[in-house]
């Protein structure tokens, strides 16, 4: 007789087999028991039977592996998610971090928030104390940071120091970067990072040439739009012999990469001149500086006239230089006048500085 029909006499999770003059029963896969009572298996315990990073479902008979939040994969299998990419969660100015499962998200520099919002912050770091600058130096405030400026005309701040320096303007078009409204602040952090970004390899580029001894660094004055137009001074001691405009865009046309025609500063592509060069420079206007780099000692009672890597100061009329300065001539009337030609020597800029000073005195 065949037990198992038409009606098994086993659990409905079970299977009946026939056998000569008897039968079998015998739990499904996924149950225990002894085929007349079969209970559902907890497969997920005591050890899940997924992947470490995902979850274990048990269901009747079976189970079921689904990979955890930040992960992608059949569930036996599980991969990280790099939320970073393709396009940040982030805000804007913020940066995103991809980490095991999850990501993380940090404002940059100068802004504050959780990431996800990131405003400006302005700490004023130039009112705190002990005074980030040194004597002969003027703190300038920027969003999260600042910078140190020489009050000496003719010098820069180089280490914690000022050095008389020698001033070329240039400038670039980089192609391959978009402009932004916040490159019209110089202090704004993305004006900032840019600035940064064409400084390192531009000072590499210079520590190549024969004028590298010299190099005192190069410093991004402006940006414009027309891709990112960028205008700056390349500095130098002012004993440097042999540098002028054309000599020094000579050397740097020279060291240039140039890959299938274009011309690269580290990952920036320049746009190149009808005659094929990247560089430009012209002599710097000392007397209308771009940034406080220079600050002319012509002083209130005097007119700077700028010359080729220097300047002049020449004292208004009624006034006679006194040291460094132009002060007041006597008051004493006289009955006549004559005009007196007065030559000043700087000795810590690279020329002479000849200044005209209309003075009064007695016949």
């Amino acid at each position: 007789i065949n037990e198992c029909v038409p009606v098994s006499p086993c659990h409905s999770n079970g299977a009946c087999n026939n056998t000569e003059g008897s039968y079998i029963c015998t739990c499904d896969s996924g149950y225990s028991g002894d085929g007349f009572t079969c209970n559902d298996i907890n497969e997920c315990l005591p050890a899940s039977p997924c992947h470490v990073a995902a979850t274990c479902n048990n269901t009747e008979g079976s189970y079921n592996c689904s990979c955890d939040s930040g992960y992608s994969g059949d569930g036996v299998t599980c991969n990280d998610i790099n939320e970073c990419l393709p396009v940040s969660p982030c805000h804007s100015n913020g940066a995103c971090s991809n980490t095991e499962g999850t990501y993380n998200c940090v404002c940059n520099s100068g802004y504050s928030g959780d990431g996800f919002t990131c405003e400006l912050v302005d700490n004023d770091v130039c009112s705190q104390t002990p005074q980030k600058c040194g004597e002969g130096q003027t703190c300038q405030n920027s969003l999260g940071t600042y910078s140190c400026i020489c009050n000496s005309p003719g010098t820069l701040y180089v280490n914690g120091s000022c050095e008389a320096i020698l001033t070329l303007e240039g400038g670039l078009v980089v192609q391959n970067r978009v402009y932004k409204a916040t490159y019209n602040d110089s202090t704004s952090p993305e004006f900032m990072q840019f600035a940064e970004e064409v400084e390192a390899p531009l000072e590499t580029l210079i520590n190549q040439t024969k004028f590298a001894s010299d190099s005192k660094g190069v410093r991004v004055t402006s940006l414009y739009n027309g891709s990112v137009g960028v205008v700056y001074l390349a500095l130098f001691d002012p004993s440097t012999a042999g540098l002028t405009s054309s000599s020094l865009g000579s050397e740097l046309e020279a060291q240039l990469n140039t890959t299938n025609n274009e011309k690269f500063l580290g990952a920036l592509q320049l746009k190149k001149s009808d005659s094929g060069n990247a560089f430009a420079f012209t002599d710097y206007d000392e007397c209308n500086p771009a940034e406080s780099i220079h600050i002319p000692d012509c002083g209130p009672n005097a007119t700077c006239t700028n010359v080729l890597s220097t300047y002049n100061c020449t004292c208004l009329e009624g006034y006679i230089r006194e040291g460094t300065t132009c002060v007041g001539a006597p008051t004493e009337l006289v009955q006549g006048c004559i005009k007196k030609r007065h030559t000043h020597t700087h000795p810590d800029t690279p020329t002479d500085k000849t200044h005209n000073n209309k003075i009064l005195v007695r016949s």
